[in-house]
This record gives C-alpha cells, structure tokens and sequence, in this order.
C-alpha cells in the first residue's frame, strides 16, 4: 500500500486502508466459511464511516495506483488470515511463527530490494552515526510491529487486528489536537467520535461471544475427550440375573439347586426364599421394607 503513494494521494491511500476489512471479511467467507453476524457488521460499517470521515480528505488516483494498492490489500488480506491460522494449525506461538517466518521475509525483500532499489546510489551514500542510529531504531519498531501482528491476531482475529489499527490513527489524530496544537476541525472529532463508539460496539460484541463460547465448551463435553470416547466405545456390559455366571468365569462351578420339597415349594410360594418373588414385593411396597426370613436351609424349623 505504502509504494502506491508514488502514484495515489494520501486520501486514496486511507481508502486502500479502509478496504482492508471488508477484503478480509470476503476472504474468510470464501476461503474459512466465517461468516459475522449483523451486529458485527454493523458495528464494522460504524467504524469505517468514522475512520473515513476523520481521514479521508482529497481522493486523486491512477490506475497503477490502483493495481499496486489492490494488490497490496489482497496481499495483507491472505498473510494476515495465515498468520491466524498457521498459528492454531501448528500449535505454535506468535514468537515461533516469526523465528520461520522472518528469515524468509528478509531475503525476500533483499533480493527485492536489489531489482528495484537505487543500489549504486545507496552504496555511495554516507552514513554517519544519527542515520545508522535511525536505521536501527526503525528496525526495532518494525520488529515490534511484526511481534504485535502475530500476538493480537493469535488470540484474536485478522479483523479485530484492523479494528486495532483503525483506533490506533484515532489515537494520532487525538494526540496530534492535544500535544501538537493541531487546529481542531469538526468533521475529524465527529469521525472519531463515531469511530470509537464503533470499537466499543465491536469489543462488548466480541466478549459476551467469547464468554459465550466458554460456557458452551465447558458444560458439552468435546469429542476427543478421552472419557467421554472410554464411555461410549466400552458400554458397560449387562447386569446377569444368573448369580452363576461369577463362578463359571472364575473357572468354579455354582453350587447344586437344593432339592425341591413339599415344605420348600411352600416358602417360594410366599416368598420366603425366592429372589424374584422379593424383589416384586420391594416394587410394591418400597421402603422402609421388612426384609422377608432367612432363606430356607433344608432343615426343620425347631
């Protein structure tokens, strides 16, 4: 975005700026199937309206212009999206990410830097202690910016990103009014007044679904939770009325069925020995429950 001020004014360069919402909101559609609900689209469009009121001034363009800045926004679109869900894919933090990452950007735009940079002219420059001494300044901040991407869009969103960037130039213009004497006009404070109601629209949004998605996730219990595969890839098996079933998996044989006698056919009769018989007279009357007699042992009673 930033080469196609060769060609663009400082007001169309806003405008790329702005589009980068909207692009990433398209690409996560097509590309991750998310797709924000009416509130966050509405408080995304406050936003846009404030930041556009605020900066936006003159709007003069050519068409190079407009192909290096829509490229420029496609690019930051698909980097930062990867940046996302790289991050979520391998498991790794934003500190990981840049250590594979930033060496690959470095000899990318050096050999870039060769093809399209004054290199003759920037040998015989003369560097002197201030300019190296900016120059590594400048590359710590980048640094820092680079880190700050990958942080807020690890824990957050690519768009929840551009909401931060959008409050960071209210941020400079506010500052510019209050530390620089800037003149005040009005058509910049009632856009970044409207700016930030966006942003606070847009964060109390985003906490109640996060806080949301927290109570979902811990009252259903997720699928590769190892419990809930133990409990149902091993049903518990059915309980066996037959109590020889124990014995004969022990390798033990059940103990032989006392004979049927007339005083023994009796006390099945009224249940004094049979389990099922006792178990239909708990169903009846629950308890408090008289437990019925001893069962029977072949002996006499005396």
């Amino acid at each position: 975005v930033n080469f196609s001020l060769m060609y663009n004014s400082v007001g169309m360069y806003q405008v790329l700026k702005l589009l980068n919402i909207p692009v990433i909101c398209v690409m996560e559609f097509f590309w991750l199937g998310i797709w924000y609900t009416a509130r966050v689209q509405a408080s995304l469009l406050l936003i846009l309206v404030g930041v556009g009121i605020a900066t936006v001034t003159e709007v003069a363009f050519s068409w190079p212009g407009v192909v290096h800045g829509g490229l420029a926004t496609v690019a930051t679109g698909v980097y930062q999206i990867l940046a996302g869900t790289k991050q979520k894919q391998y498991d790794v933090n934003a500190m990981q990410l840049m250590h594979y990452q930033a060496p690959v950007t470095a000899l990318s735009l050096t050999l870039l830097a060769l093809l399209f940079d004054d290199v003759p002219g920037l040998m015989k420059y003369h560097f002197t202690v201030e300019v190296v001494s900016l120059i590594v300044a400048t590359a710590v901040i980048a640094f820092g910016v680079n880190i700050t991407v990958f942080l807020i869009i690890g824990r957050t969103s690519p768009v929840t990103y551009q909401v931060v960037g959008h409050f960071k130039t209210c941020l400079v213009l506010a500052s510019g009014f209050v530390f620089l004497r800037d003149p005040i006009v009005m058509k910049n404070i009632a856009g970044i007044v409207i700016a930030v109601v966006g942003m606070i629209w847009y964060t109390s949004i985003s906490q109640r679904t996060t806080v949301k998605k927290k109570v979902d996730d811990e009252e259903i219990p997720s699928k590769d939770d190892p419990t809930v595969q133990s409990s149902v890839a091993t049903p518990a098996a059915p309980q066996s009325e037959d109590p020889s079933e124990p014995l004969l998996s022990q390798g033990m044989a059940p103990a032989p069925e006392p004979e049927v006698t007339p005083l023994r056919a009796v006390d099945i009769l009224i249940g004094r020995s049979a389990p099922q018989v006792d178990r239909n007279l708990q169903t009846l009357f629950p308890p408090p429950y008289v437990p019925p007699l001893p069962m029977y042992t072949g002996q006499a009673p005396r």
